[in-house]
């Protein structure tokens, strides 16, 4: 693309020496120049990014990309020129791949190119949400305060993310620890006592023949087992990958019992985190629905949230579409109904994303505290019963031999 003149440039690669405005009042402006953004973004490969990524190693952490958003704002604040800044960022991240991205970045914007358009260029990495947050703080002269607002809401998610799979991960390590002893007491331990029983020639009780048979058809069918396994996942995965199979995995998370639960109120958080984020950063309300139902992560909500756009887009309240669609909270819809009333609608949905956040965190505690024992009861059940099946028949020799 044809290169800006260079006191263009100069002004492109420097924050507004003007007094900071209301993001709001710059929306359909923001809009304009996002839509401008798009088709100026399509003369450009949209795989530089990936490439840039692959070559340099894999996709940075979030608390890499947090790290550099912070750091960023507080040299826009500053009045470094943004260039320079970016630059500077550049040096300080440990990251190989965000530092490639980074100077790629730099090198468009002092090509004439504004932020917001050189972030678009990386979509592994920036996410539509943090495009546009910039594109609005850019318009409306807020570009720190929009940096700092985006790091707190990426660490929100980043903690709701480590919140979850440490809900998931602890009886995932419990169960994978106890297929493990099981199937190394089976093919390890198990024939070398079939071996002594056989050779004393004694009637065993029927656990112990169980086991025994357990053992036989493990050691025999061990491979036929693993490739089973392998296929099965593959099979799993390319279902998953369909938009019907992404669709009634999603569904089944939300109504499986007890992780559903948490798993809906943490869905709901971070709907009303992300809503709340760019409505209050002066996004219109049917861009940030638009957003919002690419950010849940989701299939279910998402198609929810473009039906929630579309009946804003004819006229309809939030408040609503969100009662209809019965998927979010009776509070949601409460406080939703009441920020459109009071026009602090991103107020109150920052309120109800905290609410659940604590809600999710206190369901996680409860959850690893109730899992943590039933696992450990569920080990000692699994192991306590093959090895007293392997003592039986010894106590009845030793009965035998009395």
């Amino acid at each position: 693309m044809p290169k800006l003149p260079r006191a263009v440039q100069e002004r492109a690669g420097r924050t507004s020496s003007r007094a900071p405005r209301k993001a709001g009042s710059y929306a359909a402006l923001a809009l304009q120049r996002s839509q401008q953004g798009e088709r100026a973004s399509q003369a450009v490969p949209e795989t530089t990014g990936v490439l840039e990524t692959l070559r340099a190693g894999r996709k940075p952490p979030v608390r890499a990309v947090v790290e550099f958003t912070r750091s960023l704002a507080v040299m826009v604040s500053a009045r470094i020129p943004v260039v320079e800044a970016l630059e500077t960022a550049a040096r300080q991240v440990e990251h190989t791949a965000l530092q490639t991205t980074l100077a790629g970045v730099a090198e468009r914007v002092r090509s004439g190119d504004s932020l917001s358009l050189a972030l678009a260029q990386h979509p592994e990495i920036f996410s539509v949400l943090y495009v546009h947050l910039v594109r609005v703080g850019e318009v409306a002269g807020l570009l720190d305060q929009m940096l700092l607002r985006l790091a707190a809401y990426l660490e929100n998610e980043q903690v709701l993310r480590r919140r979850l799979r440490l809900a998931i991960a602890y009886p995932a390590v419990v169960l994978a620890v106890t297929v493990g002893a099981t199937a190394f007491l089976l093919a390890v331990i198990i024939p070398t006592f079939a071996e002594m029983f056989a050779d004393f020639g004694a009637e065993l009780p029927a656990p112990t023949l169980a086991v025994i048979a357990a053992s036989d058809f493990l050691r025999r069918y061990a491979l036929v087992l693993a490739l089973f396994g392998i296929v099965l996942v593959f099979l799993v995965r390319r279902v998953l990958a369909t938009d019907k199979g992404a669709v009634r995995w999603d569904q089944f998370k939300l109504r499986v019992p007890v992780i559903g639960t948490l798993y809906r109120k943490a869905l709901t958080a971070r709907f009303c985190s992300t809503l709340g984020t760019l409505v209050s950063s002066g996004v219109p309300l049917t861009e940030a629905l638009d957003v919002t139902a690419g950010a849940v992560n989701n299939r279910v909500v998402e198609r929810v949230v473009r039906e929630m756009k579309r009946r804003v887009t004819r006229g309809s309240s939030l408040a609503g579409p969100l009662e209809t669609a019965s998927v979010f909270p009776p509070m949601v819809v409460q406080m939703v109904a009441v920020g459109e009333e009071t026009a602090r609608l991103g107020e109150m949905l920052a309120h109800v994303a905290g609410h659940f956040e604590t809600e999710v965190d206190t369901a996680v505690d409860a959850l690893t505290s109730v899992i943590e024992p039933v696992m450990i009861v569920l080990l000692g059940i699994v192991l306590g019963a093959i090895l007293i099946s392997i003592y039986l028949p010894m106590f009845d020799l030793t009965t035998a031999i009395q």
